[in-house]
């Protein structure tokens, strides 16, 4: 699992209250309660990237969600955390 300057630039500036959960990633891969593949377009370069995305469910509802993209060398990049409504 890579996790790089960029993407934490991003959750600190996109989802800054889900900052403090990217020390929980390890848990969240670890134990979560759903894993799925997601399919988008990448908003620059309009291909298409594929997400490995960790959902986990804590006690006060709050589902934190990883999304990791799938790169060629068998790596995880983080992309982004936040929490589903």
């Amino acid at each position: 699992m890579i996790i790089t300057e960029e993407y934490v630039r991003h959750v600190k500036n996109r989802h800054k209250k889900d900052l403090e959960f990217i020390c929980l990633i390890p848990e969240i891969i670890n134990l979560f309660d759903k894993v799925s593949k997601s399919i988008e377009p990448n908003r620059r370069t309009k291909k298409t990237e594929i997400f490995i995305v960790f959902e986990k469910k804590y006690d006060n509802n709050i589902v934190k969600l990883v999304k990791f993209r799938d790169l060629f060398n068998k790596s995880l990049v983080l992309k982004t955390i936040f929490r589903k409504d």
